[in-house]
This record gives C-alpha cells, structure tokens and sequence, in this order.
C-alpha cells in the first residue's frame, strides 16, 4: 500500500513540474539533443587484453588495435570491399539500425553525426569497446517539435528529478500550498512540518 502511495505520489509531481517547465527549455532541449534516426555500418577492433592486465598492458593493447584500425582504413581508401573487412577484422557484426542520440556510445554518434551518406571515418574512433571504422548509411529527417514535445518533457522532469532528490517532495509542497491545504490538527501539523523541513535540508 505504502508503495503505491509513493508511485501515485511521484506519478502527481510529475505532472505538476511537466507543466512548470518554459518553453525555452522544451526549445533548448529539441535544438540540442533531438535528432533522426540513423543507420551505419561499423568495423569494431577490440584492444585483445584481459581484465587483470597492468595499465601498461591496456595502453599496448589499445595502440596495437589502433593501428589495426589504421590499416583497415587505408584498405578502405585503397578500393578493398567494406563487407570483405567486416568479415577479416570486425569483432562486431557491423550493422546498428535506427538509432538516435542516446542509443550508442557518445564518441560513435558524434562521429556518424559528422558524416555523410555513404562516407566512412578516416581516422579511427575510439570508445570504451576499442577502435571503430564507421560508415554512415542512411538518417531520418528529425522530427518536428510538435511530435517530440511529449518526450522532451518527459525528459526534462527526469533530469530535473535525477538531478534533485528532494523535487518529489519539494513539488508537493507547492501542490499543497496551490491547494491551499490548511492542516488544523496541532500535532499533524507540527510533524508534517518536520517532515518537510527535513525533506528541504
């Protein structure tokens, strides 16, 4: 019971900070991080080390994939079939369909953004799985701010709440006090306000 109390709770503050929430923010929001859906193929070489290797053992690793890397993209520029340097070198299947900001590794989707139909990465792009070669398939046209605007604010309250943890409980006093909620009873009172003010502190 207690805990449907909380969820129908957060389930009202949620609506209430949704609708506190300017339009300069749903526009920031949509200018900076909503974009179309992508397709692109990628060759992943992974730096071969094992999970007790010694700092020094990770950086050889890395390097050594690198140039690995390096020499696929300069099989590329050289006219060698993409597929063919999937199946040699890829340690992934190489193929990520429709995505957007937030589905892939930031450093892969900066990197696709930054490209063309059809034109892959002349320099290798690093992320936490190793070296990618990435080459961009096709993108979406980025939706209108009409269509995303319920998912902007929807992601706006969860920032705000992942960013405060007493917003729940702040948000429900301003509820209350929009309600003009007037507790009469002394001690109710008194333990509603002790509530709060640990809540805020």
């Amino acid at each position: 019971d207690e805990m449907i109390v909380e969820a129908n709770k957060e389930i009202v503050a949620k609506k209430y900070i949704r609708k506190a929430i300017s339009d300069d923010e749903i526009n920031k929001y949509y200018e900076d991080e909503i974009y179309g859906d992508y397709n692109a193929k990628h060759i992943l070489i992974k730096a071969d080390t094992s999970d007790d290797a010694s700092k020094e053992e990770q950086e050889k690793a890395l390097e050594k994939a690198k140039k690995k890397a390096e020499e696929v993209i300069t099989k590329l520029n050289n006219g060698e079939k993409w597929d063919d340097l999937v199946k040699k070198y890829s340690d992934d299947k190489g193929l990520i369909e429709n995505f957007t900001k937030g589905d892939v590794v930031d450093e892969f989707f900066d990197a696709v953004l930054n490209l063309k139909d059809n034109e892959y990465t002349k320099e290798p792009v690093k992320s936490q799985y190793g070296y990618h070669i990435i080459l961009r398939v096709s993108a979406s046209k980025k939706p209108s701010l009409k269509e995303s605007k319920s998912t902007i604010l929807d992601s706006l309250v969860k920032d705000k709440i992942a960013k405060d943890s007493n917003l729940v409980s702040s948000t429900w006093v301003d509820i209350r006090k929009a309600y003009n909620l007037d507790i009469k009873d002394t001690k109710v009172k008194k333990s509603y306000n002790s509530t709060i003010k640990k809540a805020q502190s």
